[in-house]
């Protein structure tokens, strides 16, 4: 009996990353006021004269201001960097974190996010 469960147990793990696999692939929709808060500041990368940024937040601001979705997979990396500067960005246009918060799409990408971990990851995993 013990070796039935073993099995199961590692049965409900293949399955679960297959799962979870097929759930950070879900695209979701990219709200209007996030993509132009993204395109802003990834329209002023140069001429802003405040060296802010790098190829992975140009990359992710071309995504948010270019398509109409994302994966969830890229909204949890919002999310993630929304959360954590959340209170540590700039308000000052000559300041980059300014412009970098920009570039993640602002308040507006973090209240997005936010909600979106809510409807798609469970509370168990959240915490």
């Amino acid at each position: 009996m013990k070796h039935l469960i073993n099995d199961n147990d590692e049965l409900f793990k293949v399955a679960f990353k297959k799962l979870a696999a097929g759930v950070m692939k879900t695209e979701i929709s990219v709200p209007n006021d996030v993509a132009k808060i993204a395109e802003e500041a990834y329209d002023k990368r140069f001429s802003s004269g405040v060296n802010f940024g790098n190829s992975d937040m140009f990359e992710l601001a071309r995504l948010l201001k270019s398509r109409q979705f994302l994966p969830l997979s890229i909204v949890l990396d919002i999310h993630k960097y929304t959360v954590k500067h959340r209170f540590s960005h700039s308000d000052s246009k000559t300041h980059r974190t300014y412009w970098e918060w920009k570039l993640y799409g602002g308040e507006p990408a973090r209240k997005w996010s936010e909600s979106i971990v809510r409807a798609y990851i469970p509370k168990e995993v959240r915490n």
